[in-house]
């Protein structure tokens, strides 16, 4: 649907995408839209009026989710720097991937991060800036090295895939709070001791 919503229509739809994240959880993406339209409650004819296919459910689950996160994640340059900044975002990150990581993991696309960067994907060029806004601020405080900031952000975003999140969570039954330690800390060990030297241009 092009442009902004009714509330009470945006209401539906949101049911409807919280439906579809809890059969996804279940059962993956394996659901029909009358299905979902039980799920959550509302008419068949109405899941349709929203979403044609599930393969657009799936699209519209994934870029609400980013949305979510861009606004949580709206003025956190104000307000924080450093360490306080890194930890900030790495935390508010995996805080969402406890309600979409399992969800989002089954509609990743097959195509590589830096390739959808580099082809202008909107959700991949947003995240692509707030990891880079972090590591030049870590750079600028002498917290890290400089260093080649493509691949550092491309092995940060790596760490960060949900489905290493889902491994360390539940296939190694950690704890949130021990997940989020072992992953944020992993990233910052690659960014003390970076892989590749920066790269200077002319």
């Amino acid at each position: 649907m092009a442009g902004k919503l009714r509330a009470d229509t945006q209401r539906t739809r949101d049911r409807l995408l919280d439906s579809a994240g809890r059969l996804a959880e279940s059962r993956g993406f394996n659901f029909s839209l009358p299905e979902l339209a039980r799920e959550a409650g509302v008419s068949t004819a109405t899941a349709y009026r929203h979403f044609d296919a599930i393969q657009q459910l799936q699209a519209e689950f994934y870029h609400r989710s980013y949305v979510h996160l861009m606004e949580d994640l709206e003025g956190i340059f104000e307000d924080f720097s450093g360490f306080r900044l890194f930890n900030e975002v790495c935390g508010r990150i995996l805080n969402h991937y406890v309600v979409w990581a399992r969800p989002a993991s089954m509609i990743r696309s097959p195509r590589g991060y830096l390739e959808r960067y580099h082809e202008g994907d909107k959700a991949i060029s947003w995240n692509y800036g707030v990891l880079e806004r972090v590591l030049n601020n870590l750079i600028e405080l002498g917290i890290v090295p400089d260093q080649d900031q493509e691949a550092a952000i491309l092995l940060w975003a790596t760490i960060f895939d949900e489905r290493v999140y889902l491994d360390f969570r539940f296939g190694r039954g950690l704890s949130e709070e021990d997940t989020r330690r072992v992953m944020s800390s992993s990233v910052l060990s690659l960014l003390r001791t970076p892989t590749l030297e920066a790269k200077f241009t002319d």
